[in-house]
């Protein structure tokens, strides 16, 4: 059995998701590929990414605008409009990777990869029985998904967003709400003291740790400041800074003039979840990856503001269900800090409601889903 995973660079949690997969499959001894979709024009590639990079940091409200538009465009124009224009010039590529790879089964960790897969099909451009998967990895419908409507599956985080699936097109037997994908190291069991004592964190700190997008949107460096000004006993802070070395640098000159001797400062990390087994006070963005995250580690999250598109839809989403905090505006951090130390009997229940939030071990869920609906 041959499985073909066809992923996206822009937003890491695709990319992570697909990776999962990849080392899943392997491990039971299972073919498995993972191309990016516009592996082979570097040049388109690095212009989704830059025209993402610059919307968000840039441009915010109108991209925000945009995308909402789109996201509420009628369904029945699929297959019209920017969503098919994004995927034009990747169209003939992915088509000669897909007939020379053959593979038995193809997995989509982004709805581009997924459109562009259905458009094939549709166009007799490729092995048309081929069964076709497709992950949904936020807590709501993003825009074009009514273009993939010819999937054999849609993986979703919950059946929260089944009922707008259904009302672009789908049916519920494409619909699978296992969980986000969570990667399966996140299910470790944690000694919280070992770990601290590995990253030379006091035992007795109460450790923020706050993980920034690679745009650098959060302004970390005034989260920073500002906690290491609130006088809050004992607090320690874990910074992330991602790829975004940029902003990394900025942090180690502030914490250097500032002799802040309470941060350790990091970039790209690939152990999240001993920096959130470590942590008490988590700051994060909305976006789904570090949210699902938090919710496997039972880590109620602190979002940011100034969250955008599906990050704004994902926060209202964990408001409702009351699974997290809420910061305004970044004056709000020790507030909501304090808040927490104030009233733990709040912090309990929304550690509660994020237990039965969860869907744990959505990872394996696709995976022995996929393997039993193809015969494996």
């Amino acid at each position: 059995m041959k499985i073909l995973v066809l992923t996206m660079t822009c937003g890491n949690g695709h990319n992570a998701v697909a990776n999962a997969l990849e080392e899943s499959f392997l491990s039971r001894g299972i073919s498995c590929k993972v191309c990016n979709i516009f592996q082979s024009n570097k040049r388109l590639e690095a212009l989704n990414n830059d025209a993402y990079s610059f919307a968000c940091s840039k441009i915010p409200h109108l991209y925000d605008f945009v995308w909402n538009k789109q996201r509420k465009r009628n369904p029945e124009k699929r297959y019209t409009g920017l969503g098919t224009y994004f995927i034009k010039r990747a169209l003939i590529p992915n088509a000669n990777e897909i007939n020379t790879y053959a593979p038995d089964v193809i997995i989509c960790t982004h709805v581009y990869a997924s459109n562009i897969v259905c458009n094939l099909k549709r166009n007799h451009k490729i092995n048309e029985s081929i069964p076709t998967y497709t992950f949904l990895l936020d807590y709501c419908v993003c825009p074009y998904f009514e273009d993939s409507i010819l999937v054999d599956g849609v993986f979703t985080p919950s059946e929260i967003t089944h009922p707008e699936l259904i009302s672009r097109g789908y049916n519920e037997k494409q619909l699978h709400a296992f969980g986000y994908p969570v990667n399966n190291k996140y299910y470790a069991e944690f000694d919280k003291t070992a770990l601290r004592n590995k990253l030379n964190i006091p035992q007795d700190a109460m450790v923020a740790l706050s993980l920034n997008g690679g745009n650098g949107i959060g302004k970390a460096e005034k989260l920073i400041s500002i906690l290491n000004k609130s006088q809050i006993p004992n607090l320690y802070i874990i910074n992330v800074c991602g790829k975004n070395q940029k902003l990394k640098n900025k942090i180690d000159r502030l914490v250097k003039k500032e002799n802040y001797q309470n941060v350790l400062n990091m970039g790209f990390s690939k152990n999240i979840e001993e920096l959130m087994a470590s942590s008490d006070i988590l700051f994060t963005r909305a976006g789904s990856t570090f949210l699902s995250e938090a919710v496997q580690m039972n880590l109620v999250p602190i979002i940011r503001e100034r969250t955008q598109a599906n990050e704004t839809l994902n926060k209202k989403l964990f408001l409702k269900q009351n699974i997290c905090y809420e910061m305004k505006k970044l004056s709000d951090a020790p507030k909501v800090i304090k808040a927490i130390l104030n009233s733990p009997e709040d912090l309990a229940t929304k550690k509660q409601n994020l237990k039965s939030f969860n869907k744990p071990y959505g990872l394996n869920k696709v995976i022995e889903y996929i393997l039993k609906a193809n015969k494996q």
